[in-house]
């Protein structure tokens, strides 16, 4: 899970993570002696907390969409970096829990036990700590890319402490250029793994790729400022406000919208289309548009994992060639666990707002 986490926040994307750590880690979970419904739904659900944990590719757009709506912009918009730091407890949170429920499910382990797995397999070769030694060796300049991107961006690099004038600090949008040239350094000079005649080749796929983002972006706010214009966020709250007149029966609507509404919709979708017609709905009945955010990312990180649309749920059951049925099973008790944490974030703010800066 640990694992899945980090990978998912590195590369933005759960789906992705299902694939790369699943396709890796799939059969040696089973060789290990780890039940099969076990380690679908671990592998599966574990790459939804990339999501939450920063950096989030999520919050960075629920940030750029939310901050253009006049009733957000007026209150100051919502940093990129303060929804970074807003989703790390909630993050732990959710790993955690999800951990107890690994430690429970697999205590005492069930299935073969470890002793069974061929000891001339070359993956067991050599001490474990000396495996992990030299595997930590080999990928450090790889490692502290995220050190470098969340040390800069939170501000992390600073001496004065110490009384040596010397800080290094930069916003979102330097963090990703700053990580573009590390790992352009790093895999041209250090590791020498990719040719510079491929470098043209990565440009131009990531242009391809940045082109369609940006265009989806400048149509979904031009879609929030045509809402802008017909007061469309204004008659939403004054409609909700006059036929919910509590902040819990709100969140309780909401949160079951938002959940339906990941079953069938793509997270980034989402954020493009809903977030600006109902975070200012959120703001009439005093909820901090931080606290919003990260209840928000979060009830469509568990549409990763609902039918008849979770994204995940496809993915694994190509990756671990299963059913789609097998894996929903799989998959069920690490719902019922996030969501469990979902109640709680939205229950008790201050897990969200603990980090924030006033």
């Amino acid at each position: 899970m640990l694992a899945c986490g980090i990978f998912a926040a590195i590369s933005g994307s759960s789906p992705v993570t299902v694939i790369a750590i699943g396709s890796i880690m799939f059969p040696m979970l089973l060789k290990g002696g780890y039940r099969e419904d076990y380690s679908i739904g671990v592998l599966s659900s574990a790459g939804g907390l990339g999501i939450i944990i920063p950096p989030s590719i999520p919050m960075i757009v629920f940030a750029i969409i939310v901050g253009y709506v006049p009733a957000v912009a007026d209150k100051g918009g919502v940093d990129v970096a303060q929804l970074f730091k807003a989703g790390i407890l909630p993050g732990l949170f959710i790993a955690s829990m999800l951990s107890l429920y690994t430690l429970y499910a697999n205590w005492p382990r069930p299935g073969e036990p470890i002793s069974t797995v061929d000891p001339s397999d070359p993956l067991l070769q050599g001490s474990y700590v000396g495996g992990v030694a030299h595997t930590l060796r080999r990928g450090f300049l790889s490692l502290m890319l995220p050190v470098l991107v969340l040390g800069g961006i939170y501000g992390l690099f600073n001496l004065n402490f110490i009384g040596i004038d010397f800080s290094i600090a930069f916003t979102v949008t330097e963090a990703a250029a700053v990580a573009v040239v590390y790992a352009l350094f790093v895999e041209l000079v250090i590791y020498r793994e990719m040719p510079l005649r491929k470098v043209p080749g990565v440009f131009t796929q990531s242009a391809i790729m940045m082109g369609s983002l940006f265009l989806i972006i400048v149509l979904a706010i031009s879609l929030n400022l045509f809402f802008s214009w017909e007061e469309l966020p204004e008659r939403a709250t004054e409609w909700m406000v006059a036929h919910v007149d509590s902040k819990l029966g709100f969140l309780i609507i909401v949160n079951i919208f938002l959940l339906l509404l990941g079953c069938v919709m793509d997270i980034l979708s989402a954020i493009l289309i809903v977030a600006p017609l109902l975070a200012p709905i959120a703001m009439s009945y005093g909820i901090h548009p931080i606290h919003f955010g990260i209840m928000f990312i979060v009830n469509l990180e568990l549409g990763y994992l609902t039918p008849p649309m979770g994204i995940n749920l496809f993915v694994a059951s190509t990756v671990f060639k299963r059913d789609l049925i097998t894996v929903i099973k799989a998959v069920l008790p690490f719902l019922l666990v996030m969501l469990f944490c979902l109640i709680v974030i939205v229950w008790v703010p201050e897990l969200s707002l603990l980090l924030v800066d006033d």
